[in-house]
């Protein structure tokens, strides 16, 4: 695969939907070693290749042809009790949340917060339901395509630094490459201020920056001023 991948062939990844936990992060860390990228198209599906390669992706009007690998780190069900077995519906580590009635309920929203730190996934969801938003959290890039791709998301929080396949910027940017989600205003989460050179040198348009550890009542003032208002707008501190 490595060996293809240097040569110029651009595959088309899929991981599978039971795996062990830690496989993706282990397989972006070869990729790494490897000096090739992992990278999304603009219908958020990832992809593998050489650096040079991977500029087809960027191309709005061209389909990149790609061998398809398929299920990767799939485990032997037999295997399947000795092993932590990872799947997008339970990345976040979080137990379902169940609504108790109130007086005065507020509008149901959606919102997908994509964070590798299982803590901080636990903190941001906690702060959201607590103000009755429909939580999707997980801590892969591709566990967070999926779903954008099949169920509606009126917001993204996001972590700058992921520690699998792809930072914060380059989740936002394929997210942008596409119609369908290039108006979600995304809140990136980030232990630098906003004023960190690096923030500003990716030039990806956030709607917000929130610095750790975030405080949950300016963060659900926030995500409901955003989803208010539009379209992204200058990142607000």
């Amino acid at each position: 695969m490595v060996a293809e991948c240097c040569r110029g062939t651009l595959l088309r990844i899929e991981f599978a939907k039971r795996r062990p936990v830690s496989f993706v992060k282990e397989f972006a860390a070869l990729v790494r070693e490897s000096e090739l990228k992992l990278g999304a198209d603009r219908n958020l599906h990832l992809y593998l290749g050489a650096p040079a390669s991977m500029r087809r992706l960027q191309q709005p009007d061209l389909t990149p042809s790609a061998y398809e690998v398929v299920n990767l780190g799939a485990i032997d069900p037999e295997e399947e009790p000795d092993i932590p077995v990872s799947a997008s519906a339970r990345s976040a580590g979080l137990t379902p949340h169940v609504r108790t009635e109130r007086t005065q309920r507020l509008p149901d929203r959606s919102v997908l917060i994509l964070d590798d730190d299982a803590v901080s996934r636990k903190v941001l969801s906690a702060a959201l339901t607590h103000a009755q938003w429909q939580v999707q959290a997980v801590g892969e890039a591709e566990a967070a395509f999926s779903i954008l791709r099949e169920m509606p998301i009126e917001l993204v929080v996001l972590d700058i630094v992921l520690g699998g396949t792809m930072d914060g910027f380059e989740f936002c940017r394929a997210m942008r490459g596409n119609a369908r989600f290039a108006n979600i205003p995304v809140i990136f989460v980030t232990g630098y201020p906003a004023e960190h050179p690096k923030v500003k040198a990716e030039g990806v348009p956030a709607s917000a920056y929130f610095e750790k550890p975030v405080k949950p009542a300016k963060l659900r003032d926030m995500a409901l001023r955003l989803v208010n208002s539009g379209p992204p707008r200058p990142a607000q501190a």
